[in-house]
């Protein structure tokens, strides 16, 4: 008697996975991308090696559908004047074409829709973009939100600072309030000097993006399941 086969779905599913997210680097090329970026002095090309190496392992495999400019602007429009599947299904494609998105709320709004899909990296001239996070969340929650952006700006060498000091915010940091740097190094400091940033802040060369990204999250890093 023939024995039954193995239902395949799982495993078709995790290659369709792979192929749109990437896989997970082995536990010690993450300890080491970890450990060269904790250490003082920095040695910046070593840990540029090590972080390059488990990008090779994490970046996805499908090739992204490429979008225009004015293609990417028309999908983010229809998608913020539709509800339900068909306004994800235009959110699908701008995800798919790797456009950094986000969501806004304006309680406010003259056409009463107070949530909108944003573009944070379109439409800018300025050097930096500044994530002021302002939807209450969970620590876990906002750092998982603040991976896809990270990874969306470092996609285009673009500084971003991050700013979790807002009053609504469920934490409050003990130095300047920002709970960001608590825990966590700058993105921004990845590209520019300490010295540079704080230039472009106070030459209000930051463009704002208030609300919460809402990428696919990149495996960089995180533990494997």
């Amino acid at each position: 008697m023939l024995a039954a086969p193995l239902p395949n779905h799982g495993f078709l599913d995790r290659e369709l996975e792979i192929e749109e997210t990437g896989s997970i680097p082995d536990m010690a090329l993450l300890e080491r991308c970890w450990v060269l970026a904790s250490v003082q002095p920095r040695d910046a090309s070593a840990m540029a090696a090590a972080c390059a190496a488990a990008w090779e392992v994490c970046k996805p495999r499908r090739k992204r559908v490429e979008l225009a400019e004015g293609e990417a602007e028309q999908l983010c429009a229809m998608a913020n004047s539709t509800y339900g599947p068909l306004m994800q299904s235009f959110i699908d494609r701008l995800e798919a074409a790797g456009e950094a998105i986000g969501w806004t709320f304006h309680a406010d709004a003259v056409d009463r829709r107070p949530l909108r899909i944003a573009r944070p990296l379109a439409g800018s001239t300025r050097s930096v973009l500044r994530w002021r996070a302002v939807h209450p969340s969970g620590i876990g929650g906002m750092f998982v939100s603040g991976l896809g952006l990270i990874e969306k700006c470092a996609e285009c060498r673009r500084p971003l600072l991050i700013d979790w000091s807002n009053q609504g915010l469920l934490y409050r940091g003990y130095r300047d309030g920002n709970v960001w740097d608590e825990f966590f190094t700058q993105p921004a400091l990845a590209w520019l000097s300490p010295q540079d940033l704080q230039e472009a802040v106070a030459n209000d060369d930051v463009e704002d993006f208030e609300g919460t990204p809402c990428m696919s999250t990149p495996k960089v890093g995180l533990p494997p399941w």
